[in-house]
């Protein structure tokens, strides 16, 4: 059986996020949050980390929406990023598994899926 996630919003976002993390404040998407507030003592992993590590049952199989920033870190994107801790979760997560896609536009969804052709 397959599982994942489509969002509107942020894929770390609170009501997304129900599916495959645990925190104790909905707003640590990313690690700069939890050191924000003054919390990074407490052993928690940020949300994104936990997207990008989670194996109940395989893991998620989809997952669709926003939030890119969360998972890159600030030092090695210009200051886009929201990671303070030198991490690349999109590219940990691609190098997991050779079938782990990264798409962020739709020219390559459609290169993905050769069956949607760009109108």
């Amino acid at each position: 059986m397959s599982a994942g996630i489509v969002a509107t919003a942020r894929v770390t976002h609170a009501t997304p996020a129900a599916t495959y993390a645990r925190t104790p404040a909905r707003g640590w998407e990313a690690d700069y949050y939890i050191k924000r507030d003054g919390q990074d003592g407490l052993g928690c992993r940020d949300i994104a980390e936990q997207l990008v590590n989670y194996e109940i049952g395989g893991g998620l199989d989809v997952v669709l929406g926003g939030g890119r920033r969360n998972f890159l870190d600030y030092t090695q994107t210009e200051g886009y990023g929201y990671r303070d801790d030198g991490r690349n979760l999109i590219s940990e997560w691609q190098a997991k598994d050779a079938g782990n896609v990264y798409v962020e536009n739709r020219e390559g969804w459609c290169n993905w899926m050769p069956v949607i052709r760009p109108a």
